[in-house]
């Protein structure tokens, strides 16, 4: 079993997640975060170039070539702490870097969960399957890792983000987030790029199903995602995107509940990720409208009052559509159970959840995966019961 010469060492001075902050580092450059370097590479034209490594994961990374000068003393397994550094089409770009120390091992943060990914990629054990008309061989999207080499997954584009324009040293660039979900239901965010909306934009159609592969994989943000997934893809103008022909029964790719009953949410108060909730609507606000800070635009916003079998109930504020739409439709109606998927709890009044650009509510769903929750919840509900507010005797003075 093989052992690391320096872990105290290398810990100490890697910056946990660094590479995932550099991969999220596209509006702008990146400072302050100490990475090791392998595979150390110099070009007479190109300059010197490497991969990134944090423990985790690694990343392409190219040096400027004014750099030249600085790597006399640096050599592959190194830790350098960079002070200018920038991601673009998968691969990071240093501008700037401070040398800390040469080691003569690869940092791993945990050797054996490395091993098992590394096992689990190369041994084969992912059960693939075989398109009968595009002859395209895939794999569930639950043994997908940053690990793996080439893949493919057949998935449905379960939610479609607005396309996001930014400015870095590069000029314009564009970005948008989707959500793909396979037949096992297991989810995964996608972040698509520039040259890969050129592409595939106008193909892309929510509730379809698509072939995708030669993205990357990488750690997941999940303060920005809605899918309980550990990986997120990045998908740019080298991946490839093509609509499946074959029959599909697409109502088995809807991504599995991940219920949080209403008395547990507290505990979800600064957690990253966020929450289904399975609940009876109470009572129904009116339709209201605020301002939006960044822009002054004028949107619409509605509050319902949800209650579950704890005897706790939750101010959910609805947002958008769901707030005009749903929440027309929940205001006709007596005590509807509602599932609400990818929700955000905050500390406000306590405890409270609020819909988000990727959030779905489904009013009476009928799935068979809570069927059995939905009937249950439904027998024990007593509209004359008293439920007690989840955040009652935690809000904080504002």
């Amino acid at each position: 079993r093989a052992a690391f010469r320096h872990p105290p060492i290398m810990s100490s001075c890697v910056t946990p997640g660094g590479v995932r902050r550099i991969r999220e580092s596209i509006d702008g450059s990146l400072s302050d975060v100490s990475v090791q370097v392998l595979n150390l590479k110099s070009d007479a034209e190109l300059g010197y170039s490497a991969e990134l490594n944090d423990g985790e994961t690694k990343v392409p990374a190219t040096f400027a070539k004014t750099l030249a000068s600085k790597f006399g003393a640096v050599k592959s397994n190194a830790v350098l702490k960079l002070t200018d550094v920038r991601y673009e089409a998968d691969q990071a770009f240093v501008n700037a870097f401070e040398f800390v120390e040469n080691v003569d091992a690869e940092f791993v943060k945990d050797a054996d969960a490395h091993a098992a990914k590394k096992a689990k990629t190369e041994g084969g054990a992912a059960p693939t399957a075989v398109s009968p008309t595009s002859g395209r061989r895939t794999q569930p999207i639950s043994s997908l890792n940053p690990y793996m080499g080439a893949w493919c997954v057949k998935a449905k584009l379960a939610s479609k983000g607005n396309v996001r324009t930014f400015r870095n040293a590069k000029g314009e660039g564009k970005v948008m987030t989707v959500e793909l979900v396979d037949e096992a239901g297991t989810a995964i965010q996608a972040t698509v790029w520039k040259d890969a909306i050129d592409k595939y934009d106008e193909m892309l159609t929510v509730g379809k199903v698509y072939y995708v592969a030669k993205g990357s994989l990488r750690p997941a943000n999940k303060q920005y995602s809605s899918c309980n997934n550990d990986y997120e893809m990045s998908l740019d103008g080298r991946c490839e995107i093509e609509p499946c022909l074959d029959p599909v029964d697409v109502s088995k790719m809807a991504r599995a509940y991940e219920l949080v009953k209403i008395d547990q949410l507290a505990g979800k108060i600064g957690t990253r990720g966020s929450v289904d909730v399975l609940a009876v609507v109470q009572s129904v606000g009116e339709l209201g409208a605020v301002r939006r800070k960044s822009d002054n635009e004028e949107i619409q916003r509605r509050d319902v009052v949800l209650a579950d079998d704890t005897g706790k109930s939750v101010t959910l504020t609805l947002w958008n559509a769901l707030a005009v739409e749903q929440g027309a439709q929940l205001a006709a109606m007596s005590n509807p159970v509602v599932a609400v998927r990818g929700l955000r709890v905050t500390d406000y009044n306590g405890v409270s959840l609020s819909t988000v650009a990727r959030s779905e509510m489904f009013v009476e769903p009928s799935s068979a995966d809570i069927a059995d929750r939905v009937a249950a919840l439904r027998a024990a509900y007593d509209p004359d019961a008293t439920f007690v507010a989840a955040g009652a005797g935690l809000a904080k003075p504002r």
